[in-house]
């Protein structure tokens, strides 16, 4: 609480954000010791306390004065919570608090307003944290009043002096003590004017080529993306809001939905009073929750299914944690098939987060399911050789701690997704690299794999890695390998060295069972409708195998693509 406390001091003050026919005043001249872009190369994590870093999820607040606020303060119910934290416009982390937007030593002018007020993030933000008691919440403001769409796309440039490089930006600074897992947008009412660059009807044929452009720079294909509805309005200015409205109602993107708002009270012609940010603020919540769910019937572990975190190593860069979660019924004298998913990221970023909601769902049919943290190069500055070590040291602490975690020893999964799935095959195959304290004689093998499109190859890496031969799983395969099942879109740059695994693996006799999504690209298994496709195939390896019983319990629509057998 100390921590707590001692953050929330670093984090008092903000402001906000305008709109299209915004009557705030002319924006201020910045302070004169404002620092500039320049000098300020890096967001400031010294106020992130240990177990916060690289543990958060991050959300992005994109649009205009609805999204930066301008609700009166003296309205509000948010107050500030230990799990909810922001990366300011000072770029300094520090707890959120009311407003979010605030201009004091803003670096990025690009999106400096002069009034801070309540806009429907914090709100956003306890809502979930208040619906799921271990996440942590990191919002990053990027907004900005009085702006048409226009001034959010990429065709207006990418430095930091526009505001989609600005954004951009801010979300990379943020990948580095957590995972993105969302984009709130709120923006309209500034092409609702007869202003020449307002879009009016054309609203949403460019807000689809913003999500694109900011999905393909982020590497996250997937990304939630939950936007809001410009309500209601009686300004004259807003000659074409009937216009934005319709084409907002038309949007079809895979991974995006909308919420509506036109129900809510207004402050003045276009602006939302306190409450209605606030239920705005929930509204976002249970919409992106709903958007990145596996399914009604996805998830057979119960909610408040128990998760135990348990440091399993110490590095120089820090202690390492793994999540156990155990399945409804368990007692520690089960002896329960167990796996363990390694998250992705490039062997740069990435929390064990990404694999929460398949670790539920196994949960529930019956398994022990593990997501160990590791090293990373963005939070620990260090190599794929740490991130392999890691792995086989979490391997290894798994199958030591078997008996007691009730679990079959001899029935304990590998699984990952583009580097994690790396680091699972680099469990299986090869001797190397073991930490100097683990006990060599406890194998770090995984009894089978679950790959979703793994790097099998190291050629990613180049000359900058001398040992990167000792960590290529298809240099390393041999007919030791563990029977395995991999997922690729057929437009990853990684599904041809996948096929070159696949011919070995028959040449020595192993099992690889290879899945296809047709012209999807690297990571598609993180979003719907093949995150449920891709589990379902999963079920039925691991049901194969033994280690599961019975029918799937996860329901994919019968509309539903398919998946191709190689």
């Amino acid at each position: 609480m100390k921590q707590f406390l001692a953050a929330l001091a670093l984090g008092v003050g903000a402001v906000t954000l305008a709109c299209p026919t915004d009557t705030r005043a002319a924006q201020p001249a910045p302070p004169a010791t404002a620092p500039t872009i320049a000098a300020v190369t890096v967001a400031d994590e010294s106020a992130l306390p240990a177990n916060v870093k690289g543990k958060m999820r991050i959300y992005l607040l994109i649009g205009q004065s609805n999204m930066s606020g301008h609700g009166p303060l003296k309205d509000s119910t948010s107050k500030p919570h230990e799990r909810v934290w922001m990366l300011g416009k000072d770029y300094k982390w520090k707890i959120a608090t009311e407003p979010l937007d605030d201009p004091t030593n803003q670096v990025d002018l690009v999106s400096l307003d002069k009034n801070g007020r309540v806009g429907p993030g914090m709100a956003f933000a306890l809502d979930m944290v208040k619906n799921d008691p271990s996440l942590l919440v990191g919002l990053v403001p990027c907004s900005k009043g009085g702006t048409p769409l226009h001034f959010f796309l990429k065709e207006r440039g990418t430095g930091r002096d526009t505001l989609y490089g600005s954004a951009l930006y801010r979300a990379k600074q943020a990948q580095k003590v957590g995972e993105l897992a969302g984009i709130l947008f709120f923006q309209g009412e500034g092409d609702a004017t007869k202003r020449p660059e307002a879009f009016g009807a054309k609203w949403g044929e460019n807000f689809t080529r913003f999500v694109h452009d900011f999905r393909t720079d982020l590497n996250a294909p997937n990304l939630p993306v939950v936007f809001a509805q410009v309500g209601t309005s009686d300004s004259k200015a807003s000659i074409r809001w009937e216009e934005v409205k319709v084409s907002q109602a038309k949007v079809k993107i895979p991974h995006v939905t909308m919420i509506k708002t036109d129900d809510l009270k207004r402050l003045d012609a276009v602006h939302f009073t306190t409450p209605s940010q606030e239920e705005i603020g929930r509204r976002f919540a249970l919409a992106l929750r709903d958007l990145t769910k596996s399914s009604p019937s996805a998830s057979a572990a119960p909610a408040g299914n128990p998760v135990k975190e348990i440091v399993y190593k110490k590095t120089p860069q820090g202690d390492l944690s793994l999540f156990v979660e155990y399945p409804p019924n368990w007692k520690a004298t089960d002896r329960r098939a167990a796996i363990v998913f390694f998250f992705g990221g490039g062997w740069a970023r990435g929390t064990p987060q990404q694999f929460a909601e398949q670790a539920a769902y196994l949960a529930g049919r019956g398994m022990v399911t593990i997501r160990p943290d590791y090293r990373t190069s963005s939070k620990h500055k260090t190599t794929p050789l740490e991130s392999v070590e890691d792995a086989r040291s979490a391997m290894r602490f798994v199958r030591a701690h078997a008996s007691e975690w009730g679990v079959d020893a001899s029935r304990i999964v590998g699984a990952g997704g583009s580097a994690g799935g790396h680091l699972a095959a680099c469990c299986a195959l090869g001797s190397e690299p073991n930490a100097p304290g683990d006990d060599l004689k406890i194998s770090c093998r995984p009894n089978a794999l679950v790959l979703f499109n793994p790097v099998m190859g190291m050629e990613v890496i180049g000359t900058n890695l001398p040992q990167r031969n000792t960590i290529s799983p298809v240099l390393l395969l041999d007919k030791t390998a563990p029977p395995t099942v991999a997922f690729y879109g057929t437009d990853d740059k990684f599904y041809r060295e996948s096929l070159g695994y696949q011919k070995k693996a028959k040449a020595v006799g192993v099992r690889y069972d290879l899945y296809t999504a047709n012209g999807l690209p690297h990571g598609f298994f993180n979003g719907k409708p093949w995150k449920q496709i891709t589990l379902k195939q999963a079920d039925l390896f691991l049901t194969g195998l033994g280690y599961l019983q019975g029918e799937p319990t996860l329901m994919v629509p019968a509309s539903s693509p398919g998946l191709k057998k190689e």
